[in-house]
């Protein structure tokens, strides 16, 4: 990306928009009942956009709500892909598999409207199977930057087609009475898979349609690849419309199907990858001073923010009330194009243990238990984003995190100052974010904290 354009950027944040009461940002969650309020203070942080590699998306159980597949690219964020590599299992193998012939192979995938993400409603979008030549350990743990060799050619595809993620699809199957039933099924991507894959199967003996563990052996998973440019699906695995159908004649030549599904027990794996050379986070990322003014955080295994706390010993004789830390999402940054890529809906903060594992903050983890709705993660935590209205009808659009139990730890001494925000859903969507720093003039970062005296 060109230098002016960078100048530019700097431009832009420095100074937003006219901002006819930057002060209260942030602080309108202080409510009149507080009548043992002593001091209201709000402090800058230190911040910066960091890269945290690659993180984790499989510990011995496929346990996610869906899977991402696709591929984006901005001037921001630079190319961001997913990929799914997963094992399939005999589901139904206590049917005889004698057969006559075979009809076609489908690979059926349920759709999740609620994680498309991208250019995807105006995108050509094209899709390929792959079958896996590498074994998956379905005992193992891994992370995201994990792949499995496969064939080089793919066993299925489609290619330019529309996704449709919130129709449902209308399909015909043969009955044994050799009549057609239209059937109506779950919004779902059918994917045709050569036939020579449906005849490997079912040419199996006993001992591989019986066992799994025996059948992998021979037909270890399958890789989902989508090479279509700012699309990025979604798939519903671990359920029963998504499966691979083997459609085939009986030996009385009368109509049957075998099924192979993403089980509980099967090891699904999303592999994530981010390129970020000559996007503007690149230089982000390497000088960590330019978080004052701008700061990047992105979904999958993308970058988080980075946020180390003032010094508190002033407070030290005071009790704290409530902690906050309030945040501005950029707008009319150019080229940043927020009708393809929006905001994050939700963000929250983890941080590092003394083991180097990632933990979710006090506060987070206490809101989380709770499993409430939105209005009460709202209340009890935050992290949504919110239009705040400034100025006669003019909005800007607005993080807050509530972390009293994470500042008390760290005055106590029992954490370290230091934590970092990233998408509630990271591994399981595509969003991402820019949000001003500390150092914008206007609307910047900052942490409130109320105190009283004990």
């Amino acid at each position: 990306m060109a230098f002016n354009k960078y100048a530019l950027l700097l431009f832009v944040v420095m100074g937003l928009a006219n901002c006819t009461n930057p002060s209260s940002i942030g602080t309108d969650f202080i409510g009149t009942d507080l009548i043992s309020v002593t001091k209201v203070d709000s402090l800058t942080v230190s911040a910066q956009t960091v890269n945290p590699g690659a993180i984790n998306v499989y510990q011995g159980q496929s346990n996610l709500s869906r899977y991402l597949c696709g591929n984006l690219n901005d001037d921001y964020f630079g190319s961001s892909r997913s990929e799914i590599y997963g094992q399939l299992r005999v589901r139904d193998n206590t049917r005889d598999f004698n057969y006559s012939s075979i009809d076609s192979v489908v690979l059926s995938l349920r759709y999740d409207s609620t994680s498309f993400y991208g250019n995807w409603e105006n995108e050509d979008i094209d899709i390929q199977v792959y079958r896996l030549t590498e074994d998956i350990d379905a005992e193992a743990d891994y992370t995201s930057d994990t792949s499995f060799m496969t064939e080089a050619s793919p066993i299925g595809e489609i290619l330019n087609f529309k996704a449709e993620p919130s129709e449902p699809v209308i399909i015909e199957i043969e009955n044994n009475e050799g009549e057609i039933d239209t059937i109506l099924v779950a919004p779902q991507l059918r994917i045709p898979i050569d036939i020579s894959i449906g005849e490997e199967i079912l040419e199996y003996d006993s001992l591989p349609l019986s066992d799994n563990e025996v059948f992998l052996q021979s037909f270890k998973g399958v890789k989902l690849a989508v090479e279509s440019d700012n699309t990025m699906l979604a798939f519903r695995l671990i359920t029963p419309e998504t499966r691979m159908i083997v459609y085939y004649r009986n030996e009385n030549d009368e109509p049957a199907e075998m099924n192979l599904s993403f089980t509980d027990r099967s090891a699904v794996i999303p592999r994530f990858s981010h390129n970020y050379e000559g996007s503007e986070v690149e230089s982000f990322i390497s000088e960590p001073v330019l978080g004052d003014s701008l700061l990047f955080l992105q979904s999958m295994a993308g970058v988080e923010s980075q946020i180390e706390l003032p010094d508190l010993s002033d407070y030290d004789n005071l009790e704290l009330n409530h902690a906050r830390l309030s945040f501005t999402v950029a707008s009319d940054l150019p080229d940043n194009l927020t009708n393809l890529f929006p905001p994050v809906e939700q963000l929250t903060a983890i941080r590092t243990d003394e083991e180097g594992e990632i933990r979710l903050i006090i506060d987070a983890v206490l809101a989380e238990s709770q499993a409430g709705s939105r209005e009460f993660l709202e209340e009890s935590f935050g992290g949504f984003i919110n239009e705040v209205d400034i100025s006669m009808g003019e909005t800007i659009q607005q993080y807050s995190l509530s972390i009293t139990q994470f500042v008390e730890s760290v005055r106590q001494g029992e954490v370290e100052p230091v934590l970092r925000i990233r998408p509630r859903l990271k591994n399981v969507s595509a969003g991402r974010s820019i949000i001003l720093g500390p150092g914008h003039s206007d609307y910047p970062m900052k942490l409130t904290l109320v105190f009283s005296t004990p």
